[in-house]
C-alpha cells in the first residue's frame, strides 16, 4: 500500500512538474531575451532539485543532507 501511495506521489510530482514547465515556456517567450535565460536557469534548477531528490527516496537517502 505504501508503495502505490509514493507511486501516486511522484506521478502528481511529475505532473505539476510538466504544469510549470508549460508556464516556464509561455513566460519566457513573452519576455526579454535577459529575463528568458533567468527564467530557464531557475527551472533548470528546480528541475534538477527535484531529480536529486527522487535520486536521494530512491536510495533511501535524505535528501536534507545534500542541501
Amino acid at each position: 500500500m505504501a508503495k502505490e501511495r509514493v507511486n501516486a506521489s511522484i506521478a502528481h510530482i511529475d505532473e505539476v512538474t510538466q504544469r510549470i514547465a508549460s508556464m516556464v515556456d509561455e513566460a519566457a517567450s513573452q519576455a526579454k531575451p535577459s529575463q528568458a535565460q533567468a527564467t530557464y536557469t531557475k527551472a533548470d534548477n528546480l528541475s534538477r532539485a527535484i531529480n536529486v531528490s527522487r535520486l536521494c527516496e530512491h536510495d533511501g537517502v535524505s535528501a536534507e543532507v545534500l542541501y
